[in-house]
């Protein structure tokens, strides 16, 4: 989890993964959107759920890794 990142940069990788979904997260959110105007219920609510599921994991990770650093410092 704590290899460098894709980006280029001396950040983690999972900050990397994380940056790139907050991203994307406004188009995904976007195409949620759309797919309840379009009367699609079960596929919204499908997105939506993997939407939540996924934003509660790296809010988890980040506050374990915010501990874990705090751990390391002291």
């Amino acid at each position: 989890m704590f290899e460098v990142g894709f980006f280029g940069t001396r950040a983690p990788f999972f900050m990397d993964l994380v940056t790139l979904i907050v991203a994307l997260l406004p188009l995904l959110v976007a195409g949620a959107i759309a797919f309840a105007r379009n009367k699609h219920y079960k596929v919204h609510a499908y997105v939506q759920i993997t939407i939540f599921t996924f934003s509660v994991i790296v809010v988890s990770n980040n506050g374990a890794m915010s501990q874990c650093g705090s751990e390391q410092k002291v």
